[in-house]
């Protein structure tokens, strides 16, 4: 495996040691391709939660109601 004591003892002209180096890249690259789809997968279940123009259209009129009247904003006591 790479990174191991004995994969470093290896020479360098050992096939091993180039094999081991594959694998890991292989494995590596296998990392990858799962975690983004997983990730894309995360994104679609996120996108498909709420209705998120609705929940836009709720923060800008609460931010409008706010900005048209300052007198009801919370102050630290």
């Amino acid at each position: 495996m790479v990174g191991t004591t004995e994969w470093c003892a290896l020479d360098e002209s050992d096939p091993r040691k180039l094999a081991a180096l594959l694998d890991a890249a292989q494995h590596w690259a296998l990392h990858l391709e799962i975690n983004q789809e997983a990730r894309a997968e995360a994104s679609k279940t996120v996108s498909a939660a709420a209705d998120w123009r609705a929940v836009a259209q709720e923060i800008n009129q609460r931010h409008n109601f706010y900005a048209e009247r300052p007198w009801l904003k919370r102050a630290a006591s």
